[in-house]
């Protein structure tokens, strides 16, 4: 939680307002309200704007400066007020970004919504027919988030804002996803990417089953219920926008044909009425003031705008950057949606660790309809199954890379799609670059994600099996090096297939850890932790023999939160007994004052028949120099263990070490070039 807090606004009450010839009701700030307690009651007065306390963060927003012009950039969405110079825009974009809410409240909204205990402010229960196989996040948000929030102590708000209390909370991960996908696959992208997984299969199906407890224990091990998310959904007031009418009916256009317009008019019935029951969904008659694009207090219009906010404010939080998170839905509808491709481009233009998930995981990819536009006419009244043609991730990720253009992306506002593109100023450019950055075969957001291409690899080093045993050879080894938070552990995730590298934390990787990839008759998965000096290993204390798969993550996570504690106690402790340091090492989750385990590595061994002869191995990230938190020592500890294991694993019997350097140069090219000399 970030140390901002509400009470430095000063706030006027209805009466005041209404003293000075304002509207009594209108929400100057973000729909959240501040709560001043009088005696033993509570009255309400919203936050006051013109406040000067976050003159810092909207001062140095990120600029271009390196001369040169680009086409990437998406400017500010045009506002009638000029935003640099209205302190309420700027305000609007401050309050947004501390609209985070946490992953437990997510998690806990979901069990609700499927048990049917969801509540609305009169008590009543929301819902309560909510099928997980059927309901869009529109029809949630319609049906469930737009009424809980409706009458609060904090007033018609948002529901991030209800959740916490009316605290900032500062996310620290951006969710992109569309609407009209499942509520419970977008729920399950969350909790996917918490857990460290490469795909929301898994977790929906735990949704499904109603595996809460289950769920809920596992982030609870990895400490990622705190984890804050923002999601448009949850953090923008609904009620300040939204919620008092449904879409208009289409009107047919001169140059559209009649299969067109029937196409927009079954969509149009298919969004203003709920899937399971056939009843046209209600607007919501609160008294709230609706703020739109004309308005510097629209909550609609700012999401790139306060990705840069965010940007600047949650390394100094975290001492990471912002990640953000595109959950795609299994018709890639998403790359349809324009604020997403807004988004992916900021996301870009910021370097943000960006990661997407896909349900399933692409190399088994099937969609069950015909095509895009008869899912969207038949999802409601059609039969399960009624269209199943499959069809693979290669061919979705072909079609969307074929017919992608931003010109023919939409929103549920026009209003949003003519501000969008008035500000590319070279709409062309922009779409080959945002193909770039989606199917780039190196770098790709998608294509990195193909199996096929692991298994290509594979293939490679797969031949060398027999040449490795008749010479007794030593298997090829490949060494992921790197800067901190490039994605060195998500690549050697999607490399072996073991959702285990930690990368959901500050100093992500604390200690090597090495992946045994060897070819057996039977599957068999263990944890080892092996002496650096002796090379001996000895089963993990979380481990041995018949670890599960879905246990090795926490496992991993445990041990080397364990070797790092057991290090820095035998240096503080000097001379005691093993037993002493058993007894005594701290387990509670690592922290950025926290240092680097140097004398162990974690071995994970994978026997399989499938598997290829193969060692892989994850180092810390380098680093220039020690942020805010961190032991003052940690970049030249960092190069030193990197260093020491690369030249020593050069060891007599032949070269068997394959470094792979995975780095953005545009961060720090001098650290990289330094340290490849080195080595």
């Amino acid at each position: 939680m970030p140390p901002k807090q509400g009470a430095g606004h000063a706030g006027k009450t209805p009466l005041a307002r209404q003293a000075a010839g304002e509207d009594p009701w209108a929400s100057d700030s973000s729909g959240s309200i501040v709560v001043k307690a009088t005696g033993d009651s509570a009255s309400s007065s919203e936050e006051e704007d013109g406040d000067d306390s976050h003159a810092e963060a909207t001062e140095v927003l990120p600029e271009k400066s390196d001369g040169k012009e680009t086409m990437w950039t998406i400017p500010q969405v045009p506002q009638a007020e000029t935003p640099g110079k209205d302190p309420a825009w700027h305000q609007k974009v401050d309050d947004l970004a501390h609209r985070g809410i946490r992953l437990g409240h997510i998690l806990g909204f979901y069990q609700s919504l499927s048990e049917g205990t969801l509540r609305g402010d009169a008590g009543q229960k929301l819902m309560s027919h909510f099928t997980a196989e059927k309901h869009t996040t529109h029809d949630v948000v319609r049906s469930a988030i737009i009424p809980v929030p409706k009458s609060t102590p904090f007033g018609s708000c948002a529901y991030a804002t209800l959740a916490e209390g009316n605290a900032p909370c500062l996310a620290t991960v951006m969710v992109s996803h569309h609407w009209r996908n499942l509520f419970c696959h977008l729920s399950a992208a969350v909790l996917a990417y918490a857990l460290g997984e490469t795909s929301y299969e898994a977790t929906a199906e735990s949704l499904t089953k109603k595996s809460f407890e289950e769920l809920r224990q596992r982030l609870d091990r990895r400490d990622a219920l705190q984890s804050t998310f923002w999601m448009c959904l949850f953090c923008v007031n609904q009620h300040a926008s939204i919620c008092g009418g449904l879409p208009a009916a289409p009107e047919q256009k001169e140059n559209q044909s009649a299969e067109q317009f029937q196409e927009l008019c079954d969509s149009h019935c298919r969004e203003i009425h709920d899937p399971v029951t056939g009843k046209e969904f209600s607007a919501c008659h609160c008294e709230t003031t609706k703020h739109w694009n004309s308005s510097a207090l629209c909550e609609m219009d700012k999401f790139d705008s306060m990705m840069a906010i965010l940007d600047i404010q949650v390394p100094k939080v975290i001492q990471r950057k912002l990640s953000h998170v595109i959950v795609v839905d299994e018709s890639f509808e998403v790359f349809s949606r324009i604020w997403v491709m807004a988004e992916i481009a900021k996301a870009q233009e910021l370097e943000l660790n960006q990661v997407a998930l896909l349900y399933p995981p692409p190399d088994r990819l099937k969609i069950e309809v015909k095509d895009v536009k008869a899912k969207r006419r038949s999802q409601a009244m059609l039969p399960a199954g009624a269209w199943e043609v499959p069809s693979s991730a290669a061919l979705e990720v072909a079609r969307v890379r074929d017919t992608l253009d931003i010109r023919n992306c939409k929103a549920s506002r026009q209003e949003d799609v003519e501000a969008i593109l008035g500000s590319i100023p070279d709409v062309n450019a922009f779409n080959e670059r945002l193909k770039e950055v989606l199917f780039n075969e190196q770098s790709g957001i998608l294509e990195t994600w193909s199996a096929e291409r692991c298994a290509g690899f594979f293939d490679v080093i797969d031949p060398l099996k027999d040449l490795v045993s008749v010479q007794q050879l030593s298997a090829p080894q490949v060494i992921m090096l790197g800067q901190e938070s490039t994605g060195k552990s998500t690549l050697l995730e999607r490399l072996t297939g073991l959702p285990i590298f930690p990368r959901n934390a500050d100093l992500c990787t604390r200690s090597l850890i090495k992946v045994r990839l060897r070819r057996g008759d039977m599957r068999k998965l263990k944890l080892l932790v092996q002496d650096m000096q002796s090379q001996q290993d000895e089963p993990s204390a979380f481990g041995g023999d018949g670890l599960e798969l879905e246990e090795l993550g926490d496992a991993v996570m445990k041990e080397m939160t364990r070797q790092v504690r057991l290090e820095a106690l035998r240096q503080e402790q000097n001379g005691k007994s093993e037993e002493f340091y058993a007894k005594n090492v701290r387990t509670e989750p690592l922290e950025p004052s926290d240092g680097l385990c140097t004398k162990k590595l974690l071995v994970v061994e994978l026997n399989s028949p499938k598997a290829p002869n193969l060692d892989v191995v994850d180092c810390p990230g380098l680093v220039a120099a020690a942020a805010k938190g961190r032991p003052e020592n940690v970049a030249a500890q960092t190069a030193q263990l990197v260093r020491r294991f690369v030249v020593d694993g050069w060891c007599p019997g032949g070269p068997r070490n394959f470094p792979v350097l995975v780095v953005k140069l545009v961060r720090n090219p001098q650290l990289i070039w330094k340290y490849l000399e080195d080595l």
